[in-house]
């Protein structure tokens, strides 16, 4: 869920001069930050005494989370001709990712009695690949089941709740398989899952900095119907009866057991009977003649 946080107070402002370059002091690129983070951003001065006084605009964007910050740095302190400006970032309320942006502009200003005239400004260098970690994703999911068959001809979407995840993943085994997240869930198609049986199927979420595994299933198994010419037409005629005559010539055949989904057995079902009700009127025609 994209989210927009704005911070401010007001700023504080002292003589000054045009402003000198500005770069973040903290947090660096590449950093990781949680909960309140104290940005300070660092101005140099050309004057000794240090009276530009900066006052700073931060902005902050995650492509991946789609989250949003805006603060305005307006604590000044200056040493040795530098400024340094400070306020506290709140990152409780966004969401994990990898990939925060910072950049801003601060601000220079005259004072005058009653007046405030911005005569300077500087582009803060931007930083990349910051990183927000405070919590992991929820991971759960109830449309699979250990111990339990499914038919892959069938289309079985799983859904995987992923609360303040940006992404997941499943594992088959050792197959993965990667899933785009929305809305904090993650859909899954079980008809793209090959034949077999699997001793572990797991679910992933993840934000970015940390993942979260679903309850581990067991004993999955996922199978195609796999008819052959005159055995099925026997299990058509017989329902699911007929099916289990299909499988039981097969086994003594030694080919193995043929797999039937319920639509198949429901139409042979509807065949069997059609074709009794029409031996039925045939032999009470008969019986008439």
């Amino acid at each position: 869920m994209k989210k927009t946080i704005i911070f401010g107070m007001m700023m504080m402002l002292m003589a000054g001069m045009v402003l000198g370059a500005s770069t973040f002091k903290s947090p660096l690129g590449g950093a990781t930050i949680s909960g309140a983070e104290v940005a300070n951003v660092t101005v140099a001065s050309s004057d000794w005494y240090g009276n530009a006084t900066t006052n700073c605009s931060i902005i902050g964007s995650s492509t991946k989370t789609g989250d949003t910050l805006s603060v305005t740095i307006l604590y000044n302190h200056s040493s040795d001709g530098v400024v340094y400006v400070n306020n506290t970032i709140e990152t409780t309320d966004l969401i994990d990712a990898n990939d925060w942006t910072f950049s801003g502009t601060c601000y220079n200003a005259s004072y005058d009695v009653g007046t405030s005239a911005t005569i300077g400004a500087s582009t803060i260098t931007p930083i990349t690949g910051v990183i927000v970690d405070n919590s992991a994703p929820i991971c759960s999911q109830s449309t699979l089941a250990s111990s339990t068959s499914y038919d892959a001809d069938e289309t079985l979407t799983v859904t995987v709740t992923a609360t303040n995840a940006t992404g997941c993943r499943v594992a088959f085994d050792s197959n993965l398989y990667q899933i785009a997240e929305g809305s904090d869930t993650c859909s899954f198609d079980l008809t793209q899952i090959p034949d077999g049986i699997y001793n572990s199927v797991i679910f992933y979420t993840n934000d970015g900095t940390d993942e979260t595994a679903c309850t581990a299933l067991t004993d999955v198994q996922i199978k195609s119907p796999r008819p052959r010419g005159g055995l099925f037409a026997i299990g058509a005629i017989g329902g699911t009866a007929g099916a289990d005559k299909v499988n039981a010539l097969a086994a003594a055949k030694g080919i193995g057991d043929f797999e039937f989904t319920s639509q198949q057995k429901k139409t042979a079902g509807i065949v069997l009977i059609i074709l009794i009700i029409g031996l039925i009127v045939w032999l009470d025609s008969k019986k008439k003649k």
